[in-house]
């Protein structure tokens, strides 16, 4: 027989090699819809934020503020000891005049310390627990631990403003993060874009289940808990205690198996469920059941997965944020040309500081660094800088709005890219489990729009169900006919 040849033309290395699909995240993240959607949800949250800040300041219960450090009280709670902490707030409080910040602004400038020396940590290869945030050499889990420690100062110090944020703040995110979710995986899975208004509308009547499946663990774990403290007040009883501890210890460590399955499982599969609901349509209970059987059918697909987006994600945010840090320093500079016309025209109060300088100060290229870091001159500069009068106020406060809108593009980067490698992991690891193909999802074909009837056409009469045999209707051309 004549031997043929063939000829490899390409290869599919997305069928290949499944994990390349997660380098697709940046391209979906980065969508003007997605990005806009994401943006919405950053400045609810801040909006929120704010809000509570005015009430809980006017009140008396702002953050302390060391005015000799500048310290904040969540850095000083999660670097220090509980009595050193303790006597830290006293030494504050008799002070001639104590410094108090908002509760979430301090928590978020505190949050974004560690963002940052997280990021830091995965593009150093420093992954463990070796330093906290406010190390000069930070490490990824530790920059985690700090963070969990500042949602742990506002837990134990401000309950209430906790719970009533928390809960804010939770269901402003599963909206905004479920419409994310759906346009991310209508375009992975049919390669068509929906509007951001579909998105939400989808997000709006599935909030039921993407606010209770991410909550559910939740739940579960604080049940748990609760009945595993109160019956551990068991022990308290004088020589009987002692020995129904010894006796049922069993259901102790049963009980904190049973809590660390439920910790570890919400870590690596909690973000699942959100993408769960977008691409089946489902509930609550089934998006935590699929994450859940996931992450425990494939646990090192799972961390491949997550230490691979985290990576790769952690690249993209550098590079996000060096295109808006470049952005503003250039529309300083040339903004600052024109305003001062080459530094002969300074501000109206003083002499020696340019108009534009005074109103906004960006900082030299020589304070900037090209990886984040957890303290120092933020990359978007400072505002007020000098005396102004009032229309230079004015001026600069709307410069503010201005800027402040690029640093929330940039968080919005971060959400949206969040949002979409969750959806892009999901994918996967439903393929790798369950044999689904990628383009398998809950869709609904929007109904065809019929054509106008023309001014004084009669409109067509439709039959009734007994109007006409099933017979005649096939033999008249109906769809199975032979016409």
């Amino acid at each position: 027989m004549p031997e043929r040849e063939c000829e490899l033309r390409s290869i599919a290395w997305g069928e290949v090699f499944p994990f390349l699909r997660l380098f697709r995240t940046f391209r979906l993240a980065i969508s003007p819809g997605r990005i806009l959607t994401a943006l919405a949800a950053v400045a609810l949250v801040c909006l929120v934020g704010w809000v509570m800040d005015r009430i809980w300041v006017g009140a008396g219960h702002g953050a302390l503020i060391d005015p000799a450090t500048g310290q904040s009280e969540v850095a000083a709670y999660a670097s220090m000891g509980s009595k050193d902490f303790a006597l830290w707030q006293e030494h504050v409080k008799e002070m001639h005049e104590p410094a108090a910040a908002g509760n979430f602004a301090s928590l978020l400038r505190y949050e974004m310390r560690c963002f940052a020396a997280a990021v830091r940590g995965v593009m150093t290869l420093r992954w463990g627990f070796s330093a906290p945030a406010w190390d000069s050499q930070p490490s990824f889990l530790g920059s985690i631990v700090s963070a969990g420690q500042g949602v742990q100062w506002l837990v134990t110090q401000r309950p209430l403003f906790f719970i009533i944020y928390a809960i804010l703040h939770f269901a402003i995110f599963a909206f905004f993060g479920g419409a994310i979710c759906r346009s991310a995986v209508v375009e992975v899975a049919r390669d068509e874009s929906i509007s951001p208004t579909n998105a939400l509308r989808f997000a709006g009547q599935k909030f039921g289940g993407l606010a209770l499946g991410p909550a559910l663990p939740a739940g579960i774990f604080a049940g748990i808990l609760i009945v595993f403290i109160v019956v551990s007040f068991l022990g308290l009883i004088p020589w009987l205690g002692e020995l129904l501890a010894g006796i049922l210890f069993w259901l102790a460590l049963a009980a904190g198996f049973a809590l660390a399955m439920i910790l570890i499982g919400t870590v690596l599969g909690l973000h699942l469920t959100w993408p769960t609901i977008a691409a089946e349509g489902s509930d609550g209970f089934d998006a935590v059941s699929h994450a859940f059987a996931y992450v425990t059918q494939r646990p090192w697909y799972t961390a491949f997965y997550s230490a691979l987006l985290l990576l790769y994600g952690a690249v993209c945010f550098v590079m996000v944020r060096l295109i808006a840090l470049v952005t503003l320093k250039l529309t300083h500079a040339c903004t600052n040309w024109g305003m001062s016309f080459f530094g002969a025209v300074s501000s109206a109060r003083t002499d020696t500081v340019s108009k534009l300088d005074a109103m906004w100060h960006m900082p030299a290229w020589s304070d900037l660094t090209f990886l984040p870091t957890s303290g120092g001159v933020p990359f978007w500069g400072t505002f007020f800088a000098a005396p102004l009068d009032w229309s230079e106020s004015i001026g600069a406060a709307l410069i503010a709005f201005w800027v402040f809108i690029v640093v929330g593009l940039v968080g919005a980067f971060v959400v949206s890219f969040f949002f979409c490698g969750s959806t892009q992991m999901y994918l996967l690891l439903r393929r790798n489990v369950d044999a689904v193909d990628y383009d398998e999802i809950y869709y609904e074909e929007p109904e065809p729009k019929l054509p106008a009837a023309a001014p004084g056409a009669a409109e067509p009469s439709t039959p009734g169900p007994t109007s006409q045999p099933a017979a005649d209707k096939t033999s008249a051309g109906e769809p199975g006919g032979g016409a």
